[in-house]
């Protein structure tokens, strides 16, 4: 189910500016977080979250506190699906799924130049610091694979992500480390090119068992209109 936020709250104001739900029901709520949000508040960000935001969404809808359970996090310049859960039976549900690896989860990028190879895996060993992740012979155990799904000049490829690990910052530190940063990241070696107005990855696909009664279930998210319209430009160059 695919709503537009001014369907729940006619006449007001959206609270989740540049988002919009992509799926609820009883046991989960998932939205589009838009590039420049961040997942939950931090110590350096404590309003305009989308943890709050979706709450407040809530909020106005029931005429009550409605509380939410974050169930994993996008990076603030990151765009794309974020699933928070409706109940703590939910919430333990996926939690359990994640533990076990059976959440997996699509990302796509633009990259620095194209691949070598069309598919293939990264494993690199990552330690995580306050604000940076870096690669490690002693750091804890990652694993990233990709696809190209096109060559949009020899200066850039978009490509398609599954990590299978879930390390803070792991796909651009990834990327970066084969020489394919992501673009738009200049923390880690993506050029910031006047096409690439923010960081050029987006969390387009969630695939888990539900946890009302673990069936599959399957949130998909288009590219936004800024990734799109910069994919555009590369195409037409």
């Amino acid at each position: 189910m695919i709503c537009h936020l001014q369907a729940f709250l006619p006449g007001e104001p959206a609270p989740l500016e540049g988002s919009r739900v992509v799926h609820e029901d009883e046991w989960l709520l998932a939205i589009d977080k838009p590039s420049g949000m961040p997942s939950h508040p931090t110590f350096a960000r404590k309003e305009g979250t989308a943890l709050q935001l979706a709450e407040e969404l809530l909020r106005r809808r029931e005429r009550r506190k409605v509380p939410l359970w974050p169930l994993h996090r996008l990076d603030t310049a990151t765009s794309g699906l974020l699933l928070f859960a409706k109940t703590q039976a939910a919430a333990r549900a996926v939690n359990q799924n994640f533990a076990r690896r059976r959440v997996a989860k699509r990302y796509v990028a633009l990259v620095a130049g194209v691949p070598a190879a069309e598919h293939g895996e990264i494993r690199l060993a990552l330690a995580e610091g306050h604000s940076r992740t870096e690669p490690s012979r002693g750091g804890k155990d990652a694993l990233t694979r990709y696809r190209v799904l096109e060559s949009l000049s020899p200066r850039a490829a978009l490509v398609e992500l599954e990590p299978l690990t879930g390390r803070m910052h792991q796909l651009r530190v990834h990327l970066a480390a084969i020489g394919h940063a992501v673009l738009g990241d200049p923390k880690y070696g993506g050029a910031q090119a006047g096409y690439a107005p923010r960081l050029m990855l987006h969390a387009s696909r969630l695939e888990l068992p539900h946890p009302h009664r673990g069936r599959p279930f399957v949130l998909a998210s288009p590219l936004p209109e800024d990734f799109a319209a910069v994919v555009a430009t590369l195409r037409s160059r």
